[in-house]
């Protein structure tokens, strides 16, 4: 960004001016497009940083960003599946222990926003139920652990695809076609999952598919009921195939 400024301006940085900075901040940029102001706030901010450390090297006297008035910017509504989409995607899924499987990953990814990374690094280990909360923690970018409250119906969806894994594990000798082919939060599980439930819940009016399970945190914020019927959520421990149990 820097490199084309100057390119364009044909100036050393102690000969830019304000003007100079205001006419290419707001200028048209190689698309053809009028910038937003996000794309203007960000040029400005950008010279700016640069001018800052000129200062400090002292190779420059002055920033000329700091006469300009930044542009209000207003973030981006958050999009996500509404509650109808989201009870027409666990429609689909079928009443078997990968259908199990496969909601407690919907309901986790819906309920709490969080990354494919993070949601199939989840070990039963990582849950905890303090009195009536329950909270669960992850890694995140950079290795970062973050600790944050699982919505119940996640909880409860979680309880039961365990119970049924360690049943299935426990009949191995009897096999089933429903049994799952891999352990809860697998990346196969996940990406078959959405190429088979994805396709019945898109929207007439967003053809584009923007219905992404990367956008769907927002649903934290609508209120959705999702509980699951007929759920017992005081069966006892399940014991994951990991050798772990949910509190």
């Amino acid at each position: 960004m820097l490199w084309p400024f100057f390119r364009t301006l044909g100036k050393t940085p102690d000969q830019v001016t304000p003007a100079d900075v205001l006419s290419w901040s707001h200028g048209i940029g190689l698309l053809g497009r009028t910038p937003s102001a996000t794309t203007v706030d960000a040029r400005i901010s950008c010279l700016s940083s640069y001018y800052r450390f000129l200062i400090r090297m002292r190779i420059a006297t002055s920033n000329p960003c700091d006469a300009l008035k930044r542009p209000r910017t207003v973030p981006s509504v958050a999009r996500g599946l509404s509650a109808d989409e989201v009870r027409r995607l666990l429609s689909v899924l079928p009443d078997t222990v990968t259908g199990q499987r496969d909601r407690a990953l919907l309901l986790t990814f819906i309920l709490t926003g969080r990354r494919r990374a993070e949601v199939i690094g989840l070990t039963a280990g990582d849950i905890s139920l303090e009195g009536e909360v329950v909270f669960y923690t992850y890694k995140g970018k950079g290795n970062k652990r973050g600790r944050r409250e699982l919505p119940r119906p996640a909880y409860e969806a979680l309880r039961a695809t365990l119970g049924d894994d360690e049943r299935s594990s426990q009949s191995a000798q009897a096999p089933r076609s429903d049994r799952p082919t891999s352990s809860p939060g697998t990346c196969a599980a996940i990406d078959s999952l959405v190429v088979h439930a994805w396709q019945p819940v898109r929207s007439p009016s967003r053809p584009d598919g923007q219905l992404s399970l990367a956008e769907s945190g927002a649903n934290r914020h609508r209120g959705i009921d999702l509980n699951r019927p007929g759920s017992d959520g005081d069966s006892g421990p399940w014991k994951s195939s990991r050798g772990g149990h949910l509190p």
